[in-house]
This record gives C-alpha cells, structure tokens and sequence, in this order.
C-alpha cells in the first residue's frame, strides 16, 4: 500500500486533484457509460461491487466515504418503502382526521 502511495504521490496529474497534498485523503473516480446492447446497468452495479472490495480486509483501516448518483440510487431505493408506508400512514391519519371534524363530533 505505501508503494502505489509514493508513486501516486509522485504524480503530479493526481496530487491535489485527486488525492489531496498531505496524502490522507483520496478519491476514486468511477466513470459509467451505458452502452445500448447491455442488459444491465453498470450504474446500479457499482454500489455492491464497491462495497464488496471496500469490506476485504487490507482495506480495514481505511475511512471511506461513498458518494455519487449510484450510491445516492441505492440508498433511495432502500429508504424509499418505508418512507411509502409512513407517508400512507400519514394519509390515513388526516383522512380520518377531517373525516371526524367534518362529521361534527
């Protein structure tokens, strides 16, 4: 890990761009382009495969932050059923809400 540290370190391109000028921190940068004979989007793939290389264990002592539209789909779609639930539940509730001031009582 130190190796590829000194070389990137060395190369100015990156240094400052993307990997910031005391060395601690460093971005990856994952460009995705859908091509049309493919059945599968490579954009809902990254996540899970990003994440089954960030787990292995020579990157343990890492503090990693993940971001970017496929992470951010991701965590949507995860989020995204129980938030439906609460906002029908939410509905119910004012539903009978106004139904009950509306009947008088």
């Amino acid at each position: 890990m130190e190796l590829v540290k000194e070389r990137a370190m060395n190369e100015p391109l990156y240094l400052d761009n993307l990997i910031s000028g005391d060395g601690k921190t460093a971005a990856i940068l994952l460009e995705c382009e859908c091509y049309q004979d493919e059945k599968v989007d490579p954009r809902k793939e990254i996540p899970q495969v990003v994440y089954s290389i960030l787990v292995k264990p020579e990157y343990a002592n890492l503090k990693v932050y993940t971001v970017g539209t496929p992470i951010m789909d991701k965590m949507i779609a995860r989020e995204m059923s129980l938030f439906g639930l609460i906002c029908i539940v939410l509905q119910m509730l004012m539903l009978l809400w106004v139904a009950r001031v509306g009947l008088g009582e």
